[in-house]
């Protein structure tokens, strides 16, 4: 289940009335952060999930279905979570996930938000929920000071059915942007099925800067990925996350585990190492830690 990388679009320069049920403009942003809130991938993790509520699709916290769908996407995320941990192990790293949140209820909440939300690339619905947060949620420093945090990563979740046809997608920090906050959004289900661990594992990695690629860098907001790194990936590194997150062996999801790999690429933009021949060789964008 691919999955859209950050979308980079400057608030300022997306005009469009304001949705019904959106949170008021009036909000003070916090003070910027050199990577956003998602600083580093090393360190303490704290992960603050949100379980958002649009006219469209909506949680009913009673129903036995979504509370089931709800639990399941908290086992996801800790597996998710545990696997980058383990990954971490590999290239000499500790990453320790702050993320279940019937141990630290600090870390769930319910919001209710537009359907504005829903648009992949559209930046009034970033704003809104860049703004739900600043006036909902404790400050970035307060949650690493709690938690002895170096990042703090958001991650909203979104009761889509089996019908809806969007990936999830990812909005990290880029220069100009109003807020730091770097959110994943998880829409549970679609047309490819149940969204499954490997993808919330995606997700959370390109809040610490890994780019697609299964992509060219069309807009330049992809770390300058071309189609010869695509290419190179696919007969090469054809088991990467960020290039697949079904199992190489069986084309299928798998909900259980993670058969992916993270490999030098991956792991040179998320900061664990300070080189890759393969971003060198095909002329890509220097890694930003």
């Amino acid at each position: 289940m691919f999955a859209l990388t950050g979308c980079y679009i400057r608030p300022g320069l997306y005009d469009s009335p304001s949705s019904e049920g959106s949170v008021s403009t009036e909000v003070t942003a916090p003070p910027q952060l050199p990577h956003g809130s998602a600083d580093s991938c090393e360190g303490i993790v704290a992960v603050v999930s949100i379980y958002v509520s649009t006219p469209t699709y909506s949680w009913d916290f009673t129903d036995p279905d979504d509370k089931m769908t709800i639990s399941q996407s908290l086992g996801f995320l800790k597996l998710a979570t545990g696997w980058i941990e383990t990954e971490a192990n590999s290239w000499n790293k500790f990453v320790d996930f702050k993320c279940d949140w019937t141990v630290n209820p600090e870390l769930y909440y319910e919001a209710k938000m537009s359907d504005e939300i829903l648009n992949n690339s559209g930046a009034q619905g970033i704003e809104e929920v860049w703004q739900y947060i600043a006036a909902n949620i404790a400050p970035i420093d307060d949650i690493k000071a709690k938690f002895g945090a170096n990042s703090v990563v958001y991650v909203l979740f979104v009761n889509t059915p089996s019908t809806y046809n969007k990936n999830s997608c990812t909005i990290v920090c880029d220069e100009g942007f109003t807020y730091p906050y770097e959110f994943c959004r998880i829409y549970c289900n679609s047309i490819d099925g149940m969204e499954n661990p490997a993808s919330y594992a995606h997700e959370i990695l390109h809040t610490f800067g890994a780019p697609d690629l299964y992509k060219a860098d069309t807009f330049g907001n992809n770390c300058g990925t071309t189609d010869d790194l695509v290419t190179y990936v696919s007969a090469n590194l054809p088991n990467e996350i960020m290039y697949t997150t079904y199992d190489i062996d069986t084309g299928i999801p798998y909900y259980d585990k993670i058969s992916n790999e993270l490999t030098e690429i991956t792991a040179y933009y998320i900061g664990w190492t300070d080189k890759s021949e393969v971003a060198e060789e095909f002329g890509m964008e220097p890694a930003k830690h």
